[in-house]
């Protein structure tokens, strides 16, 4: 498992749940690409290969297209669906127009954090467009920001 970010202090987040949670240390890289600072935490930690590949379904390799929400999460409680809508908002919104807005090239992702965010009583807008830089489509997903304050750090 490779996880790489900009933040420093998300990719502190990502080591500290790991180590918690498999006991398992990792120590955080940093490398300069593209004129930033890249932080990386790398594991090869058997558990956790294993629970990212069989129970929550993360295939190896690029997923941008092919990514979605598993059932595990889907049917799980209200707490572990909180606890994975906050990696979510922590890793791939942004906020735009007083609201948070999540992107990606996954349409059944998008619609897969709707219904999860619609099973917790939270309404928000979807939308697609084709990118005319890549010439791909994406889609998106906004919520107002005062809908979301069962977030950690929202609100």
């Amino acid at each position: 498992i490779c996880f790489e970010m900009i933040n420093k202090w998300l990719t502190e987040k990502f080591i500290q749940k790991i180590g918690s949670v498999f006991e398992h240390k990792l120590n955080l890289h940093s490398r300069l690409k593209k004129s930033k600072f890249h932080y990386a935490a790398n594991s090869n930690n058997k558990p956790a290969v294993r629970l990212f590949n069989k129970f929550l379904e993360v295939p190896g390799g690029k997923k941008s297209h092919i990514i979605f929400v598993p059932d595990l999460i889907k049917n799980a409680s209200k707490e572990i669906k909180l606890a994975f809508l906050e990696g979510m908002f922590d890793t791939e919104e942004c906020i735009r127009r007083k609201g948070l807005r999540i992107t990606n090239a996954s349409k059944q992702f998008r619609d897969n954090l709707c219904e999860l965010l619609v099973s917790l009583g939270k309404k928000g807008w979807k939308d697609e467009w084709i990118n005319k830089k890549y010439n791909k489509k994406y889609y998106g997903l906004q919520y107002s920001i005062k809908n979301l304050t069962f977030l950690a750090g929202v609100g």
